[in-house]
């Protein structure tokens, strides 16, 4: 019986670290991005393209506005204060991909 009782104190003692190193993790690295920085790379013939690269703008497929839908206007617009030439979405355009979800962002991305 002490053994059973060690072992579950371990494996919530483990877990409670995990918890704490993710929360810790996510406030290190969710949140010291820094919006709107631009970097010029001139590779070639000397000639410079300006491209931004979003992700996982995760658009619903209700229609409706939503936190993510003001983060994609707000990110575009800023790519195009910038005035990049390319944008490359790379991650989830909508949360569940079907045609409503589309719609969502094509309404969003004209």
């Amino acid at each position: 019986m002490k053994m059973k009782k060690g072992l579950i104190i371990a494996i919530s003692i483990i877990i409670v670290i995990a918890i704490v190193l993710g929360i810790v993790y996510f406030v290190v690295f969710g949140h010291s991005k820094k919006y709107g920085e631009t970097e010029n790379i001139t590779v070639g013939d000397g000639k410079t393209v300006k491209i931004g690269v979003i992700s996982d703008s995760q658009l619903p497929g209700d229609g409706n506005s939503s936190r993510w839908t003001e983060n994609l206007k707000m990110t575009l617009e800023t790519l195009k204060e910038a005035q990049v030439e390319v944008v490359i979405h790379a991650g989830d355009f909508t949360d569940i991909g079907t045609v409503s979800a589309w719609k969502s962002f094509k309404k969003v991305y004209d």
